[in-house]
């Protein structure tokens, strides 16, 4: 789950860089001042519509592998 979240996930989904961090467990950077100073650390409930688009992207892929699996998404053309 953790190379998915640091990975395509949120990029698929524009999640921002400091709740890619919070969401993997790590400490906005130093660097980042905005993280740092106005995002509330304490209380991470903010970020559960980015946990849910991160949720809907990763159903999206199953479908999308289902269909190539059972080759649904093959159209035959005529000759």
């Amino acid at each position: 789950m953790l190379r998915l979240l640091n990975s395509s996930g949120p990029r698929e989904s524009q999640i921002s860089d400091p709740a890619t961090d919070l969401l993997t467990g790590h400490k906005p950077a130093q660097e980042d001042i905005t993280a740092r100073n106005y995002l509330d650390l304490a209380r991470l409930d903010w970020l559960q519509p980015d946990v849910q688009k991160i949720g809907d992207w990763i159903e999206q892929q199953a479908k999308i592998a289902a269909a190539k699996a059972s080759a649904e998404n093959v159209v035959l053309l005529g000759a």
